[in-house]
């Protein structure tokens, strides 16, 4: 599950074109939706079921071949979420905030289970584990490829401190230097280093906004071989 973080105006979009926008985000499908509401709600009181998640826009007319009309705003490189129709619903007992350490700042990714049993918005946050993250890619074959990568990673140096956040596995010595984001259908892997410094030969390589960064979206044709020497070069550029 994908949760949103509004303000109290942004409910009006989510009613009225049964979607969400504008999001960055590297999944193409996550099965449900939740928004979080700010103040003066401070808790999530809305929850639907995703039925697409576009690609990312490039024009208003891919707003329009997604069936989104009259919508104003527009930004480019992001996706829309939209939701099933009628699946949309309001919290009768929303999940409160208790805690402002909590507050969600940006997207969040967490289970339907956890939401179900929530009482506030701190228990959705599950200890992440490189077992947890492992568990979200589906295929075994790439499953095993993302563990292949993180162990060869770490034997690169022994200075390699490895921290595992929410979302991704992170290499750092004195700063980061590479990420493994597990998603369902793979990962990808992200390098610090610039896309035109950087043997992209058979790799899906995309230059980040932060041009000291490239992502590398990875899938079961990917070489690994190719994958630990983009993290090899990444780690010897710091």
């Amino acid at each position: 599950m994908i949760v949103c973080p509004s303000r109290t105006e942004g409910v009006k979009f989510l009613k009225q074109h049964n979607a969400w926008g504008f999001v960055q985000i590297r999944e193409e499908y996550v099965p449900y939706f939740a928004l979080y509401v700010g103040r003066p709600k401070s808790a999530i009181l809305y929850f639907g079921e995703v039925e697409s998640i576009t690609e990312p826009l490039k024009s208003e007319a891919d707003l329009a071949a997604a069936g989104l009309k009259n919508i104003e705003a527009f930004e480019h490189g992001k996706r829309v979420i939209i939701l099933k129709p009628g699946s949309l619903m309001e919290f009768k007992d929303p999940v409160p905030l208790k805690s402002n350490r909590f507050v969600p700042k940006s997207r969040l990714y967490t289970t339907l289970d956890l939401l179900v049993r929530a009482n506030r918005i701190e228990d959705l946050w599950e200890k992440a584990t490189l077992e947890s993250h492992l568990e979200r890619i589906r295929s075994p074959e790439m499953k095993r490829m993302a563990k292949d990568l993180r162990d060869a990673t770490l034997k690169i140096s022994s200075d390699i401190q490895e921290r595992i956040t929410r979302s991704n596995i992170i290499f750092r010595t004195s700063i980061n230097f590479a990420g493994i984001y597990p998603q369902p259908r793979g990962f990808w892997l992200s390098v610090r280093v610039p896309k035109s410094e950087l043997d992209t030969t058979g790799l899906d390589a995309w230059q980040r906004k932060n041009k000291r960064w490239t992502d590398i979206r990875v899938n079961e044709k990917t070489s690994l071989e190719r994958l630990i020497k983009a993290a090899k070069h990444a780690y010897q550029s710091v």
